[in-house]
């Protein structure tokens, strides 16, 4: 998987320009730490992720390869969020742009997803609407953790009393009480409950039965229209 991250990100910004990456969780804290946050999400295994912030779509592309829909959702359209997701072949990511927090507030409410990545409004207050409206999926990542630009994330990360939190800057994870974690690796420090192997998709009679064929959602980027109220469709 660490193989992945620096190639992925290389063509970005050798298609685009570095300002693509700019902030980036795709490139922040160097390719082994967004690698094993990557790993992690492939042993979890998620159908459908939703990220708040979608900045130029570049972790967007990423996640699209660990889930089978991606919903990225952002006050400001970025000129490039379509090029990246085009380039990188991520036809699976569903592009929102919401109004306002409260029309986001709505949105997140109304959509289905089984883990969030909250990568939007840094403060404090912004990271806890955030959270509020995503952890009923029982797991939440956060971006920019520890980042001393970003005392937000930290403090209301710091938080959070309910749960497992699992520490590994500029990442930091939260489980739901009662929902089992992946096997844990030896740098991230961990709080809470005790870890154990996660096959998040158990299947009766100890094997996996075939994953049904994806229906690729409606997206703005093929011309299909994806609204609700507070959004604005391109």
């Amino acid at each position: 998987m660490q193989h992945l991250i620096p190639s992925l990100a290389s063509r970005l910004a050798a298609q685009f320009s570095h300002d693509i990456l700019s902030a980036s969780a795709l490139v922040h804290g160097g390719a082994a730490v967004v690698a094993r946050q990557a790993e992690r999400l492939r042993t979890l295994r998620p159908r459908t992720i939703v990220e708040v912030g979608t900045r130029h779509g570049a972790f967007a592309a990423l996640l699209s390869g660990l889930a089978d829909t991606v919903f990225t959702l952002d006050l400001h359209q970025s000129i490039h969020a379509r090029q990246v997701l085009d380039f990188a072949g991520a036809a699976n990511v569903v592009p929102l742009i919401v109004a306002d927090d409260p029309a986001k507030g709505r949105l997140l409410d109304a959509l289905d997803f089984d883990l969030a990545f909250i990568d939007g409004d840094h403060s404090r207050e912004g990271v806890a609407l955030d959270f509020a409206h995503t952890r009923r999926c029982g797991i939440v990542l956060f971006h920019d953790y520890a980042d001393p630009g970003f005392h937000g994330v930290t403090e209301f990360v710091d938080s959070l009393t309910h749960g497992t939190i699992v520490r590994d800057a500029p990442f930091a994870w939260w489980f739901a009480p009662g929902v089992a974690l992946w096997v844990p690796l030896s740098t991230a420090p961990v709080e809470g409950a005790a870890l154990t192997p996660l096959p998040l998709r158990e299947r009766e009679g100890g094997s996996e039965a075939p994953e049904p064929a994806a229906q690729r959602r409606p997206s703005w980027r093929d011309g299909t229209p994806f609204c609700t109220a507070g959004l604005r469709c391109r």
